[in-house]
């Protein structure tokens, strides 16, 4: 009971990732959202974010992907949509307010240096916060079906 969790937190995330999959089959949604983020942290922190062979998780370069929400106004009487992204935005007519849930993605090329914008960085928020969710749902499915009863916190 003491050896198993301390053999899985010495490992690396992506190899947290696969042995859950592949000893219990658990599979988070937005694992590979992650995985490309923690490629993404791993270029910008051991190379000053310039993009090496190391980095390289696509044919063309760095490929980092997020889930994220975008906010939208849509005139109730023309049908125009204006993604939100500053404020004070606004339509001159009455409109309805919503929220969409996006994915994006961003590649950055072989020897080129990492920059984001602040959707980027929100986006990447936005992310884990969905991860760390979806995570909780899967251990909760492997409890259910594997018979462990957990309480409630």
């Amino acid at each position: 009971m003491h050896v198993a969790p301390k053999k899985h937190h010495r490992l690396h995330f992506p190899a947290k990732l696969i042995q859950l999959d592949d000893r219990y089959g658990v599979k988070p949604a937005f694992s590979e959202h992650v995985l490309s983020l923690n490629k993404l942290r791993t270029c910008l922190v051991h190379r000053a974010g310039k993009v090496t062979e190391l980095d390289i998780n696509s044919e063309n370069g760095l490929l980092a992907e997020w889930v994220s929400s975008k906010m939208i106004l849509r005139g109730l009487e023309t049908g125009v949509e204006l993604v939100l992204t500053e404020p004070y935005q606004g339509l001159n007519e009455p409109s309805t307010f919503q929220m969409h849930i996006v994915e994006h993605q961003k590649i950055f090329p072989l020897g080129s240096e990492i920059q984001l914008d602040s959707y980027d960085i929100y986006s990447t928020i936005f992310t884990l916060w969905r991860f760390g969710l979806a995570c909780g749902e899967a251990l909760n499915q492997f409890a259910f079906e594997s018979g462990i009863q957990i309480g409630k916190v």
